[in-house]
């Protein structure tokens, strides 16, 4: 019996010593402490996990047990942060110099964001100078001409930023720049690298946690059923989803502070003075924190319709609002229709839907 629990004792030091790391040695750098910080896929945000004291040189090191591909956060001060994507154990050599660099063949520095802007230089980088020059010119023919040619180009932008993910394959590199893409807009390449995701790690935190945004995304896509709630106006008064089954309802989201959203409000407002007793009902979910500033817009706006205010961001999680302004238009049975429509796009359905 003595030899058993010897044996069990032994062979759990063994696994302990032989628990695969991953190990990463700093350097150069300039900040006194470094904090290190991992991905928790289940939360959808990073948990620090540890302090390093930068030596005089500006070394450290920070060692961990790797289980699954994931991302570590390397954060210097408010302002100065580098994620590194791990994919598998291995050792991470760290430098600062004018900017991070990585030694390692199990990982890479993600910065999708560079990679954006890479992009987005060469898609618009030509059409932006040209664009600046016709409206200092005041050429209106030109400048609607350019716009054109932007929504061309957009397309192909978009399917940039696709191509660069696909290379990446199924990833914790991959993971970090999907967040960069939009439930709404990207929905069928998000369903795509998903489907990839799982079937190469499907039990991996990152599988499942992009599973789960993709089957909540799918909750607000055109044809479903828009999710039901209930919330107070600004009267402190119950409105529920429900009470505008019967007509078509545009649930817009918005905010003081946005001024794309303001920009559009006057239209709305000529809208639904226009199609109001025609069946056609606005719900309006601010993003405000302050309540003085969200009543102020109002006013100052002339809203005339309900208006709620999401200030703990509830609504706009359960409808998967990233960006402002965001709009959803439903049926009369509550269906989505329409999604992310401008004031000039609606009236024109709106025309079609109730004639």
């Amino acid at each position: 019996m003595k030899s058993l629990v010897f044996l069990a004792g032994l062979l759990l030091a063994f696994n302990a010593f032989t628990q695969p790391e991953a190990r990463f040695e700093l350097s150069g750098i300039t900040a006194a402490e470094v904090e290190v910080w991992r991905f928790d896929f289940v939360q959808g945000d990073y948990v620090h996990l540890a302090t390093i004291k930068a030596e005089g040189n500006g070394a450290g090191t920070f060692q961990d047990t790797f289980q699954e591909p994931v991302l570590y956060q390397f954060r210097l001060g408010p302002e100065q942060r580098v994620a590194v994507a791990v994919e598998k154990p291995g050792l991470f050599q760290l430098s600062q110099n004018e900017t991070f660099e990585l030694q390692s063949k199990s990982g890479a520095i993600a910065d999708f964001g560079k990679t954006i802007q890479e992009l987005s230089e060469h898609y618009f980088g030509e059409l932006k100078v040209a664009y600046e020059d016709a409206l200092e010119k005041q050429d209106m023919e030109r400048l609607a001409a350019l716009e054109k040619q932007k929504d061309e180009l957009l397309i192909q932008f978009i399917q940039g930023m696709e191509a660069a993910v696909r290379n990446m394959g199924p990833s914790a590199e991959a993971y970090q720049a999907l967040t960069y893409f939009d439930s709404h807009k990207n929905f069928g390449f998000l369903a795509e690298m998903a489907e990839a995701f799982e079937k190469q790690y499907p039990q991996a935190g990152m599988a499942k946690a992009l599973k789960q945004r993709v089957e909540r995304a799918a909750l607000v896509q055109r044809g479903a059923t828009a999710p039901g709630f209930t919330a107070r106006d600004i009267a402190s008064e119950t409105v529920t989803l429900s009470g505008y089954h019967g007509s078509y309802v545009l649930v817009d989201f918005w905010a003081s502070w946005c001024l794309a959203c303001r920009a559009e409000n006057p239209k709305l407002v000529t809208l639904y003075k226009k199609l109001h007793t025609r069946g056609f009902e606005i719900l309006s979910i601010s993003l405000d924190e302050a309540a003085e500033k969200w009543e102020q817009a109002i006013g100052k706006d002339q809203l005339s319709w309900r208006q709620v205010r999401d200030a703990d961001g509830a609504l706009a999680g359960l409808y998967m609002v990233s960006s402002l302004p965001a709009n959803f238009l439903l049926d009369p049975d509550g269906r989505i229709v329409a999604k992310n429509v401008t004031a000039d796009q609606l009236e024109v359905l709106l025309m079609e839907l109730l004639n």
